[in-house]
C-alpha cells in the first residue's frame, strides 16, 4: 500500500482526514431524541444528584378552577418530597386542572366538578428541530360539595397514582448521578 513510504508528516495528514471523515459520517446522521421530566436540564447541563430528592410539580388551572389551584399548591407543597414549581419547564409532572361549578335544576349550585391532567412534559428533538409534547401520566373526575373536599381527594389521588412513580423514577436517576460522579 506504500504507507511505508509516506514521511511523518503525511502519515500524520493522513490519520487526521481520516479522523475528519469519520467525524463527518457521524455528524451527517440526524439524532432524534425524546426527553421527559424538566426539559429545561439539558444532558449537558452539570445536574447534581440532591436535585432529584423532591418531585417537582407543575399545576395550572382554568374554567372555575381559580378558587382550588392555590388549595392544591398548598397541600402539595406540605407533602414530604415534593415541591411546586411555577413553569412546566421546570416540573417532573403538570397538573391541569378544569373546574365548573355544578348546578341544579333550579338554578341552585350545589357543588363542584374537576377534570384532572397529569401529564409528564417532554421534549422532541430532531436534527435541529424542537418541539414540546407532553407525555399523559393520569385522568379523572372529581366531584364534590366544596372545594376543600375535592382538592384533598385530588391531591390523594395524584399521590397515590404518579407522585409515587415519579419518586421512584427519581430515586433511579439520582443514584444514575451519584454513580457518575464516582
Amino acid at each position: 500500500m506504500g504507507l511505508g513510504n509516506l514521511t511523518q508528516r503525511q502519515v500524520t495528514n493522513l490519520l487526521v482526514w481520516a479522523d475528519s471523515q469519520k467525524q463527518q459520517a457521524k455528524n451527517s446522521v440526524v439524532r432524534t431524541t425524546l426527553t421527559c421530566g424538566r426539559p429545561s436540564e439539558s444532558a449537558e447541563d452539570e445536574v447534581k444528584p440532591g436535585a432529584y430528592d423532591n418531585v417537582r410539580v407543575y399545576v395550572k388551572a382554568s374554567g372555575d378552577a381559580d378558587e382550588i389551584i392555590s388549595t392544591i399548591r398548598e397541600r402539595l407543597r406540605t407533602m414530604n418530597g415534593t415541591e411546586v414549581v411555577y413553569s412546566s419547564d421546570e416540573a417532573d409532572l403538570a397538573v391541569s386542572l378544569l373546574g365548573i361549578k355544578t348546578k341544579s335544576t333550579g338554578g341552585y349550585e350545589n357543588g363542584v366538578a374537576f377534570s384532572v391532567v397529569v401529564t409528564r412534559p417532554c421534549v422532541w428533538k430532531m436534527g435541529t428541530y424542537t418541539s414540546r409534547h407532553d407525555a399523559f401520566a393520569d385522568q379523572f373526575v372529581q366531584v364534590g360539595s366544596n372545594n376543600s373536599e375535592v382538592a384533598g381527594s385530588i391531591v390523594s389521588s395524584i399521590d397515590i397514582h404518579d407522585l409515587e412513580d415519579q419518586r421512584m423514577a427519581n430515586a433511579a436517576t439520582k443514584k444514575l448521578l451519584q454513580n457518575l460522579k464516582k
